[in-house]
């Protein structure tokens, strides 16, 4: 049963990180609805100096609420788990690939992680966990090291690990919300809101059409939805409010299909794992041979407010509270069973003033 429930946990997280922050269908038009104040209308575009860096403190808060049913497989019962941590971002910026772009590399440092509760069936087992495992939480819950090119208006155009740019397919879902990890950040809470071309002022709103192709799924409909609230002062810079409203489609997925495509590995990245073709198939039939998981996935709510600050063309401070929602069930030689699930998630990234976060 460990290993199963492994498999399980494993996949909650793929799928999160690949449905991550999609934005929804809303009867709105896409493109720009309202211009707003006509006496306060300007571009918004974002400015960042190549060769120079930025710094962002962050905190994220995350609970999670869990009702397995697998009576079968010795594995019933209710898990809870409220985690929190916070920690610095730095964005080094250079030149971009496309003129009026630029690459981003960020990094991110950890540096407290509280587990403020875990709880199996109402009883405390937080006592049970190893400083080591809890350093390997620490771990998977960090940012890995990526660089993204983007435009002026804040449109992913490329994103790559190291030297390696991800395939154009695999990029072709990345608008205004994409890559993000399974607690639901996404590039949109790390940079900004993708910004329209016209003219805005207070009162303006546009929608952006984020649709994503996920490898195992097929397309997911999906839109953002931004509207310019307020112009205020914050930290001694003028800047602007923009609230997004984003919930993505009703998701239903065969997981083992979604799985098996994705250990779908070409022959440098075999030879880099240190396997061969046969080896991977003896992997998978090992991993799922007998095993059918179906999976209903829905963003119940992504709520985000930006502080941009239009002179300088950067974001100042972002806050997002994301509902998620989802059930399962699984069918294995072992028997058979059904999870049901909640996530909520408050992340705050605000602008620093040097390489500490502070």
């Amino acid at each position: 049963m460990r290993t199963r429930t492994t498999i399980v946990a494993g996949i909650l997280a793929l799928v999160a990180a690949s449905c991550g922050s999609g934005s929804a269908r809303t009867e709105a038009p896409l493109g720009l609805i309202q211009q707003g104040d006509s006496a306060s209308l300007q571009v918004l575009a974002y400015a960042y100096e190549p060769d120079s860096s930025l710094y962002y403190g962050f905190s994220l808060d995350m609970t999670m609420n869990a009702t397995m049913d697998f009576p079968d497989l010795g594995g019933s019962g209710d898990i809870s788990m409220g985690m929190g941590m916070d920690g610095a971002l730095a964005y080094d910026i250079a030149p971009g690939t496309v003129p009026g772009s630029v690459a981003v590399t960020m990094r991110s440092d950890i540096r407290d992680f509280d587990l403020d509760y875990f709880t199996m069936d109402g009883q405390s087992v937080a006592d049970q966990l190893s400083p080591s495992d809890l350093e390997a939480m620490r771990g998977e819950n960090a940012l890995p090291e990526i660089t993204v090119v983007v435009s002026e208006t804040g449109e992913v155009l490329e994103l790559r690990y190291g030297d390696t740019a991800l395939p154009s397919d695999f990029l072709s879902g990345f608008g205004s919300s994409g890559f993000s990890d399974p607690t639901g950040m996404s590039l949109t809470n790390l940079f900004g809101p993708e910004m329209p071309v016209e003219d805005v002022g207070v009162g303006a709103e546009w929608a952006v059409d984020d649709s994503q192709e996920i490898p195992g799924i097929g397309t997911i409909e999906s839109r953002t939805h931004y509207w310019v609230t307020d112009e205020t002062e914050f930290r001694g810079r003028n800047v602007l409010v923009i609230v997004s409203a984003t919930t993505i489609e009703d998701i239903e997925m065969d997981l083992m299909e979604m799985m098996e495509s994705m250990l779908t590995m070409d022959q440098a990245s075999l030879e880099a794992m240190g396997m061969d073709a046969g080896e991977l198939a003896q992997m998978q039939r090992e991993m799922f041979d007998g095993m059918e998981m179906n999976m209903g996935f829905s963003y119940d709510s992504i709520e985000t407010t930006t502080y941009f600050d239009p002179a300088d063309g950067i974001m100042v401070w972002t806050n997002t509270v994301a509902t998620t929602t989802g059930t399962m069930e699984m069918r294995t030689p072992e028997g058979n069973g059904t999870m049901t699930f909640d996530m909520d998630m408050d992340m705050e990234l605000m602008l620093a003033d040097e390489a500490t976060g502070a």
